[in-house]
């Protein structure tokens, strides 16, 4: 019995310190028994160098405690007992599970190795290692992954070897027996075309295209779009109903091919040209909108969909996300936005995280993000999320002038408005609507950077005081009308005045005014001249008086400061 099983004792350990320690010293014991037995049978080293690479000659050329070592370390890979596979973190709770990772573990380390670049590698060793990974995919699902992850692997090892052409060849036999109908064989198939046409490559792409015949070339290819979209869905058939157990096994992460389709969807350069927009639209509504959030699409590709969109929020430029934020893709993520119980609640709550972190680092994609979030959620379910304000924060002086003139259109022509309405349900919606839009105003008027700015704050103030005090006349300044969100669908109720003059007493008293002397004069006019009358709520001249007395009052104290 070896002196060195003390050590494998410990490397079971559930104390993540032990475990290190016991390796660590089992390395250094090993090294000192190798060194040994080099020195020991120095005079027949050389020739035992020269030797083929066989079970035998590994045996010799390993101490005897080296080669106990290795043996019971590779047995080990899918031991239950205690901690021995916490370094692998793999979690399994089965015993053939444990088996066959342990296996494709062992794969992967020989692929690693650069075993398969070997001359001294033959063909038949490689093909068997094919043969086994192939075997573990077909025999449990949650194999197929990775097992094509190390096929995949192999390739960058194959393409230079002398028999490449008919080893790849034999190989893709294996991995497209049954065709190109699912994501695992995708990820192999673009790995080798990549790799085909690298420089030293001796494998030619031609046989292997002629496995798959209705597929176009290259693979990622506008006429396969459907194509991909049905592999991306993990089906067999683009009826949700049919059963898909012999292609698809769902898991919370996106598949490793979308490291190779996400470049190619989302290839786009800061100037973003028209045609790279129409091909993302085109690639993005065939892949995600169409594939995973299509009707009658699960919650677990609908899943898929958010991750997607939390990774494209961050690529993409702004000017992109009028084809992102397609209506079937808000649809979904507005309904599980505003209902904890919704079954993807907390995906789209990282979603919207997403979202909120691209703002902060491109300001342009806030009024963007925000328009598509208000157009899709009723002002009752705005209410019940903070996303909106706490995008509103985000905002800088530019971005924040963009969702200013979008909020005074809202106001003059709230969204929700019919012909099928009756007069009062129309009055209703609309003071509904326009109560929130004066609170986003509000809100807006109190970010930093939007109220340094002059041209967004005499925007605000110019709005409060129109719709607030005032009704235009004939002779009034279409330009100002125009400016502050044009002439208004329905009459504002008063309550909606009252807000307004509330909103603007409090820049006066906050001192969030701006403090050009042209202000007063400018408001002063407005008051007291034929091209604006009062609003009806105030009754009487001396009322106005006092108005207009209260307000330069308060215009001359923010301007003395």
């Amino acid at each position: 019995m070896s002196d060195t099983l003390p050590f494998f004792w410990e490397l079971a350990s559930l104390d993540v310190e032990k475990r290190e320690s016991s390796a660590k010293s089992l390395i250094a014991e090993l090294n000192a028994r190798q060194r040994a037995h080099e020195a020991e049978h120095a005079a027949e080293w050389s020739q035992w160098l020269a030797q083929t690479d066989t079970a035998e000659r590994l045996e010799m050329l390993c101490a005897k405690d080296v080669h106990y070592a290795l043996q019971r370390l590779i047995r080990g890979l899918p031991s239950p007992r205690q901690g021995a596979r916490q370094g692998f973190a793999l979690a399994l709770t089965e015993e053939e599970r444990d088996m066959l990772f342990g296996r494709i573990f062992g794969f992967m380390s020989i692929v690693r190795s650069t075993a398969p670049a070997r001359a001294t590698t033959t063909a038949d060793d490689l093909l068997l290692i094919v043969s086994h990974l192939i075997e573990y995919g077909q025999q449990k699902p949650f194999l197929r992954e990775v097992a094509h992850q190390v096929l995949a692997a192999m390739l960058p090892g194959l393409v230079g070897r002398s028999d490449a052409s008919k080893l790849v060849q034999n190989i893709a036999k294996q991995v497209l027996a049954q065709g190109l109908v699912t994501p695992d064989a995708l990820l192999w198939l673009l790995v080798l075309e990549q790799q085909a046409a690298a420089k030293g490559s001796n494998v030619s792409m031609k046989k292997i295209r002629a496995l798959t015949p209705e597929w176009t070339t290259p693979y990622l290819h506008a006429d396969n779009m459907p194509r991909i979209a049905l592999l991306m869905r993990e089906s067999s058939t683009a009826d949700d109903a049919v059963s898909t157990d012999l292609y698809s096994v769902w898991h919370p992460q996106l598949h490793s091919v979308w490291s190779h389709l996400l470049p190619w969807l989302f290839a786009a350069t800061p100037a973003w040209s028209s045609e790279e927009a129409q091909l993302f639209a085109a690639r993005w509504r065939t892949l995600v909108d169409d594939g995973l959030f299509g009707e009658g699409t699960s919650h677990e590709r609908k899943y898929w969909g958010f991750l997607l969109l939390q990774r494209a929020v961050c690529m993409l430029p702004a000017s992109a996300f009028g084809d992102l934020f397609s209506k079937r893709l808000m649809h979904s993520l507005t309904t599980h936005l505003v209902s904890s119980n919704r079954y993807l609640h907390q995906c789209v709550l990282a979603t919207v995280k997403a979202m909120v972190t691209a703002s902060q680092q491109d300001s342009a994609k806030c009024p963007v993000i925000l328009h598509a979030l208000i157009e899709r959620v009723s002002v009752s379910q705005m209410a019940a999320t903070r996303v909106i304000d706490q995008l509103v924060r985000e905002l800088d002086a530019e971005s924040g002038l963009t969702y200013a003139n979008y909020l005074f259109k809202r106001f003059a022509q709230p969204p929700m408005i019919n012909d099928k309405m009756t007069e009062d349900d129309k009055e209703h919606v609309a003071t509904q609507d326009r109560r929130w839009t004066l609170e986003q105003l509000a809100l807006l008027a109190k970010n930093g950077k939007v109220r340094d700015d002059d041209t967004v704050m005499t925007l605000i103030e110019d709005m409060l005081m129109l719709h607030g005090y005032l009704e235009p006349q004939a002779s009034a300044d279409a330009r100002l009308v125009e400016r502050t969100g044009g002439a208004l669908s329905t009459k504002l109720a008063d309550e909606i005045r009252v807000i307004c003059r509330q909103k603007l007493a409090k820049l006066f008293t906050g001192h969030l005014l701006t403090t050009s002397p042209s202000n007063a004069k400018r408001f002063q006019k407005l008051l007291e001249g034929d091209a604006y009358a009062f609003a009806s709520d105030i009754d009487d001249d001396a009322e106005r008086v006092v108005l207009i007395n209260q307000i330069m009052k308060q215009m001359k104290k923010v301007e003395k400061q």
